[in-house]
């Protein structure tokens, strides 16, 4: 009782103060603490729920497969409840027929324009050089500010469509947009802490279009565990092990849009199993779909020569939490991987190989970090 009250003198009881009512005096401390972390969640917008598509087109086609069900790069993360350490690994899902060619021709379009010659590159109406993934880079082409604005505005049909497939194919989450700004460091965090291992900011969508001998380099889109100390993200639920129990699981979507894309013209997305130095690739195919914990270490691969002309995706960065109220369950499981698909392929450290002493020391450091509404 005593470190629960040590807690909300120093978490929570300014911001109970700063709002009290005579009302709140009826309030147990359980709906205390659940009101400011719903309040805190609205303030900062850190639950912004996908715009779906109704009607039949919103089911998961029946034609839909599984192409790779993958776990890597395992390690030890601490247990919500107990605080011991357990095993852990990411996932990678690759998913063939959730977008009809259709829906994959028209998005494609557009992103770009009808009728469009991809052999002169993206149009620059829309896309424009930002795109880096290591300091020093040059840069590749990416979508401008405005049409990632568009796509959660004012999304097209065929975005969507999509989501709402997504939705249907795990519906014990409510999927949400990644909250940028939430995530994002006060002041100078980034030199002062995260140095050289600073990532881009993040945004809810990503467009590349990544042509023959452009840089791509390898980067995890988001990783929990390292959210800047004082962003909102942080202070609502502390730095975790993304797959955390209790948690939201942060997820890159992935969705290839080229017409064609034979394997001469190379630009696979490849993912990597640090601790011991291999790895897997996904070809491009039109339409596929890869679903990636954020936490994943990937990188594209550039097109060949052969290609002439970019290799087109379109990212979704997203936050799964579970449905049906404002709190996390801490014991709802939190995984890509659906029970029909089967056992998942095993790669590197998660095929049984041993666990780093380093990803040892990292669960401890999960252990004994702190959130203030956590």
């Amino acid at each position: 009782m005593c470190e629960v009250q040590e807690w909300l003198a120093e978490q929570v009881l300014s911001a109970v103060l700063a709002a009290a009512q005579p009302h709140h005096a009826r309030w147990r401390v359980a709906d205390v603490v659940r009101a400011v972390r719903c309040e805190h969640e609205r303030f900062y917008s850190m639950r912004q729920p996908l715009a779906l598509a109704q009607g039949s087109g919103a089911a998961v086609p029946a034609g839909a497969t599984v192409a790779l069900n993958l776990a890597l790069d395992a390690g030890l993360v601490a247990d919500p409840r107990s605080g011991a350490p357990v095993p852990d690994d990411s996932r990678v899902v690759v998913l063939d027929g959730l977008l009809h060619e259709r829906e994959r021709t028209a998005l494609l379009a557009w992103l770009t324009a009808d009728g469009w010659d991809h052999r002169r590159g993206p149009p620059v109406t829309k896309w424009e050089r930002t795109c880096v993934d290591r300091e020093g880079d040059a840069a590749t082409w990416g979508l401008r500010p405005e049409v990632q604005t568009a796509l959660r505005e004012a999304p097209p049909p065929e975005v969507l469509t999509l989501q709402a497939r997504l939705a249907a194919l795990y519906p014990e989450f409510t999927i949400c947009h990644m909250p940028c700004s939430a995530v994002e460091p006060p002041g100078d965090w980034w030199e002062e802490e995260a140095g050289d291992e600073a990532p881009a900011p993040l945004s809810a969508f990503v467009g590349n279009a990544v042509e023959a001998g452009q840089p791509c380099s390898w980067h995890t889109d988001f990783d929990p565990f390292r959210t800047p100390l004082g962003s909102p993200w942080e202070a609502r639920y502390g730095r975790y092990g993304n797959r955390q129990r209790g948690k939201p699981l942060c997820v890159s979507m992935l969705v290839y849009l080229n017409e064609a894309w034979p394997p001469e013209y190379d630009a696979e997305t490849l993912f990597l199993d640090p601790d011991t130095g291999t790895g897997v690739l996904v070809r491009p195919a039109p339409g596929r779909v890869v679903l990636m914990d954020a936490d994943v270490t990937h990188r594209i691969s550039p097109p060949s020569l052969l290609a002439q002309q970019p290799r087109y995706s379109l990212v979704w960065k997203l936050a799964f939490f579970p449905a049906g109220g404002p709190e996390c369950s801490p014991t709802q499981e939190c995984s890509l991987a659906r029970p029909q698909w089967g056992p998942a392929q095993r790669l590197g450290t998660s095929g049984g190989l041993p666990v780093p002493a380093m990803a040892c020391e990292a669960a401890e450091s999960i252990i004994s970090t702190r959130s203030c509404l956590a």
